[in-house]
This record gives C-alpha cells, sequence and structure tokens, in this order.
C-alpha cells in the first residue's frame, strides 16, 4: 500500500512490517520493523512478498555499496 504524503509533503508510518522507501530510481530503505518511519520519499508498506513484487514493478535497482578493506 502506498502512503500518501500529509499536507507538508511527508509520508509517515508507524506500524509494524515490512517498509520500502524508494525515490523510483533506487530502494533507500527496505526492512521489515517495528519503528515508526516518516520520509518525504516515497513510502510502500505491504508484506515482503508485495514489497517485492513492487520493486519489480517499478524496475528499481538497489543501489551497490561499497566495500572497504
Amino acid at each position: 500500500m502506498n502512503i500518501e504524503p500529509n499536507n507538508d509533503g511527508w509520508r509517515f508510518d508507524e506500524s509494524v512490517g515490512w517498509k520500502l522507501i524508494h525515490n523510483e530510481i533506487d530502494v533507500i530503505f527496505f526492512e521489515e520493523t517495528d519503528k515508526a518511519i516518516s520520509t518525504q520519499e516515497n513510502l510502500f508498506i505491504g508484506t515482503k512478498e508485495e514489497c517485492d513484487e513492487h520493486i519489480a514493478a517499478l524496475g528499481l535497482h538497489f543501489p551497490e555499496t561499497e566495500q572497504t578493506e
């Protein structure tokens, strides 16, 4: 479920479950959590499978992480 922004442009959710934050290109946050979260980016809440389907449908990318030696 997409969370719509409030009048100030913020999206907020305090439920327990899978939360996906993205900027229509990259996945910024994707985790199962019981923590409240707020963002000005796109926020999607659902099961892991629903989030995976949303990621695939939008063609989102997971940014590569730099490995330090």
